[in-house]
């Protein structure tokens, strides 16, 4: 369930939710653009353990106190599935304006971070041009890098410089579709100048659990770009 509006699918679900005609440019009621058009970028705030499901909940997000979750819809522009509890990064091209897409996954710590993909996905994560939440700001699951960081409870958590760095001629940086990327790092203070403070800048939140594993996924609680 949801505080405030009612949002339009569960956590765990998308707007298409699987059916691919819904995407399908050869649709006749797509030769305007996909639809969704109207809650593209909308946020809403969630109940932690409010999947479409009774059981199943990811471990560790289930949360007795009951803190509201924040998510927004985005549409996935990527061109490649984004995977459950991965850093996105917002697309700066999108004809119906910024922060409503996102264009794959954070791979440096210059990167400013949308969100966390909804860690209620399946595992396959969400298909191109669909629109899904991000988590904006409360308790979700972050991933680790394969060279993984250890945490501890508050852990400040920056975009990892993971994944493939350079662009494509004309195209995306192949890092935002990398999976090698969208995992997080520790927070680095002993950068110094525009390193620093992207550092500062760009954090993503804090740690929720102690952590080591290469490639696992964590309790985190974001909270976007600022030192409280």
């Amino acid at each position: 369930m949801a505080r405030g509006d009612s949002p339009p699918f569960a956590r765990g679900e998308t707007y298409a939710n699987g059916n691919a005609y819904i995407l399908d440019a050869n649709n006749p009621l797509n030769a305007s653009g996909f639809g969704g058009i109207n809650i593209q970028g909308k946020e809403f705030v969630f109940e932690p353990n409010s999947a479409d499901a009774e059981t199943g909940y990811p471990l560790g997000v289930n949360d007795p106190a009951g803190r509201p979750i924040r998510v927004k819809v985005v549409r996935n522009t990527s061109g490649v599935n984004l995977l459950p509890g991965r850093l996105v990064h917002y697309s700066t091209s999108d004809p119906n304006g910024y922060e409503v897409s996102v264009d794959g996954y954070c791979f440096e710590a210059s990167d400013r971070p949308a969100g966390i993909v909804d860690e209620f996905l399946p595992p396959a994560g969400v298909v191109p041009n669909d629109l899904f939440y991000i988590v904006t700001e409360g308790p979700t699951l972050v991933t680790q890098p394969a060279t993984p960081i250890t945490t501890v409870v508050e852990s400040r958590l920056v975009p990892a410089a993971t994944g493939t760095t350079y662009p494509v001629t004309g195209g995306p940086a192949t890092g935002r579709v990398d999976p090698a990327a969208g995992r997080v790092a520790l927070q680095d203070t002993t950068q110094t100048g525009a390193a620093l403070f992207a550092q500062i800048q760009n954090q993503v939140g804090f740690a929720a659990a102690a952590n080591s594993t290469a490639n696992a996924q964590f309790g985190a609680v974001i909270r976007m770009g600022g030192v409280a």
